[in-house]
């Protein structure tokens, strides 16, 4: 294993192949929104046979185990975010199988919400979606329709909680909202419901929306 503390260099996942894949499981997903190739996980646990003993024994590729361990925080990060979509209906299963993902809705879907690597979001052609930028632009300008609807439905339920002596909060309102996008068909301007995550970033941030004054 890499003693050194240097960072392991890692080539980047042939996205233009793992883009004409039909279907891509959630590991998969996971691994090439944050920019690592899924075959590091089949790599992290290689099972081979003695042949003195006739005993199989694991063997761990220890390149594949620091590259995984430099990425922790935002593999950590990626898959939870990817369970919450799964959750909120907004990253599908293709047909019945709940183990398969459109590769395309699933990218799209991502790339409304968080900064994916070049590479991928080239692959799709999806470079318009990628509005968690590190340049700090987020939205388009005029305000979209959609985001006006939810800053409505916010300061309604505002008004109301601090009509009842509670102590709203922007973070407090972001799950009880998404569930009303759910359930009115509010979708963003690349047709999904918009997660929690993304309405407190880019709906309701100090930017973009003041609570109404009692």
């Amino acid at each position: 294993m890499n003693m050194s503390g240097d960072k392991q260099k890692v080539a980047p996942p042939d996205y233009d192949a793992w883009a004409k894949k039909p279907c891509w499981t959630s590991l998969e997903l996971l691994c090439l929104a944050s920019g690592l190739d899924p075959s590091l996980h089949d790599r992290l646990h290689i099972h081979e046979i003695d042949t003195d003993s006739g005993e199989t024994r694991e063997i761990i590729d220890e390149n594949a185990f620091a590259i995984v361990r430099e990425n922790e925080r935002l593999l950590a990060e990626n898959d939870d975010l990817i369970n919450r979509l799964i959750k909120a209906g907004n990253l599908r299963h293709i047909g019945d199988d709940p183990d398969y993902f459109d590769p395309t809705a699933s990218v799209t879907c991502l790339a409304s919400i968080i900064t994916l690597p070049p590479g991928l979001v080239t692959a799709f052609k999806l470079d318009s979606l990628n509005h968690h930028a590190d340049s700090g632009v987020t939205e388009d300008k005029p305000l979209e329709h959609w985001k006006m609807q939810v800053q409505a439905e916010a300061a309604k339920r505002w008004t109301s909680l601090r009509a009842a002596r509670c102590n709203p909060t922007r973070n407090s309102l972001v799950d009880e909202l998404a569930k009303w996008c759910r359930e009115n068909g509010v979708k963003t301007k690349s047709g999904i419901n918009p997660t929690p995550e993304y309405i407190s970033r880019h709906v309701l941030g100090k930017r973009d929306w003041s609570p109404p004054t009692d």
